[in-house]
């Protein structure tokens, strides 16, 4: 405990700074080494043991699509597909015969299977009524052909590469 005496410090805080023991070239080189030579093995081992369990990534690059009524049906939303995402879609009509709704949807890339990249795919269908129903369901894109999710009579989600909307439009 340091104890001020006339604005100094205590002679046996001031004796116990210079009891300390300085550690020689020799020592601190064997401490270095040791820690070299044990630790970075070990900090090694575990690096390359995480990337190698790494989890592979999508191969194909596309659009996921929200179609109003029908695929194809040119009203709806789209988000660039990865790894993960989320987007909300809907449709107000102006027909009072016809249910307005929202949908939430949201992906995530699960795994290569084959030749197709597999999507758990999961969405919330809000009708103005205020009910709401939550589904999951699985897509497989393989980069050419659309992978197609029909929902109900109002909502189609599909996966579509890049060439088949520039096709479309």
């Amino acid at each position: 405990m340091l104890e001020p005496y006339d604005g100094k410090l205590s002679r046996t805080v001031l004796r116990g700074a210079w009891d300390r023991k300085v550690l020689g070239p020799t020592r601190c080189f064997r401490c270095t080494m040791k820690m070299i030579f044990i630790h970075l093995p070990v900090s090694l081992l575990l690096c390359f043991a995480g990337c190698t369990s790494e989890t592979p990534a999508p191969r194909y690059s596309g659009t996921i699509v929200s179609h109003v009524d029908s695929y194809g049906s040119g009203t709806g939303t789209s988000h660039q597909l990865s790894s993960t995402g989320q987007m909300r879609t809907g449709f107000a009509y102006t027909d009072t015969s016809k249910m307005d709704w929202t949908a939430d949807i949201k992906w995530s890339f699960l795994r290569r299977d084959g030749s197709a990249d597999v999507y758990r795919v999961e969405w919330t269908f809000k009708a103005s009524s205020g009910s709401s129903s939550l589904n999951v369901a699985e897509l497989s894109f393989d980069g050419v052909a659309p992978a197609q999710l029909t929902v109900n009579e109002y909502l189609v989600i599909s996966i579509e590469s890049e060439e088949q909307l520039e096709e479309k439009a």
